[in-house]
């Protein structure tokens, strides 16, 4: 990004979901189990989640199904748990510091949209659940075969915001996980990279510059918080777009 671009103000936010504007660790847990145990009838395999953080849902429900030693009944765990999704009486709760930040870009007048490689029902239906309202919510069936960390999704998410090539440096991408940070550069946006869910370093490994715990050390860190009226951005953010 020139450093033209870092002066000029930011246009719009894409977060990813999981992890950066919802908890849902255990909510994706409760939901697999339940899809596990209507296609296999037992109790959902102890597996690795920070190994399969940012992964596409198929890609789950294909790691699961294997150690279920199953791998070709993926795709109905995937389905199954599409059906769960419908009837779920639970929902994720909201980050830490989600709704303030959501709350400052709808103050500034900042655009945001949400991309995610979790099935598009969970995204579309916990936004509308806990009162988000993006411009767009993308989700696995919206992405064209080409899941993060393909740079499609936050292309065509730039795209749908009426963005040009040429503005991409100015559109933030917000991401938890090296695969979803990698789609956002290759894409050419600057990527905030939120390390509470695992450690920093596969986030810098991934070409991440600007790294924080989670978005309420990044609104303390700007300055942006609700009881502060200063837009001045910390040193550890050279050369990051600015803010209305």
């Amino acid at each position: 990004m020139s450093d033209t671009a870092a002066r000029l103000p930011l246009l719009a936010v894409v977060f990813d979901f999981d992890g950066v504007l919802v908890d849902s660790g255990e909510f994706h847990r409760y939901t697999w189990s339940l899809a596990h145990k209507r296609v296999f009838g037992r109790e959902l395999p102890d597996y690795e989640t920070t190994e399969l953080l940012g992964a596409a849902s198929r890609e789950i429900a294909r790691h699961i199904a294997s150690l279920s030693g199953a791998p070709e009944r993926g795709d109905e765990l995937y389905h199954t748990r599409l059906e769960v999704f419908h009837d779920c009486p639970r929902t994720p709760e909201l980050a830490p510091g989600a709704r303030e930040f959501i709350a400052y870009l709808t103050g500034a007048e900042i655009p945001y949209a949400v991309v995610s490689n979790a099935p598009s029902v969970y995204v579309q239906t916990t936004c509308r659940r806990l009162s988000l309202r993006p411009m767009f919510a993308l989700g696995l069936e919206e992405l064209a075969g080409k899941p993060k960390p393909d740079k499609y999704p936050y292309q065509r998410a730039a795209e749908l915001l009426g963005f040009t090539e040429e503005q991409y440096s100015r559109v933030l991408v917000v991401e938890d996980s090296p695969t979803g940070a990698r789609a956002g550069i290759a894409a050419g946006m600057p990527v905030l990279g939120l390390s509470r869910r695992r450690a920093a370093v596969g986030l810098r490994e991934a070409g991440v510059r600007w790294i924080v715990r989670d978005l309420a050390e990044f609104l303390s860190a700007l300055h942006l918080g609700p009881s502060s009226g200063s837009s001045t951005e910390s040193a550890q953010f050279d050369g990051f777009p600015g803010f209305r």
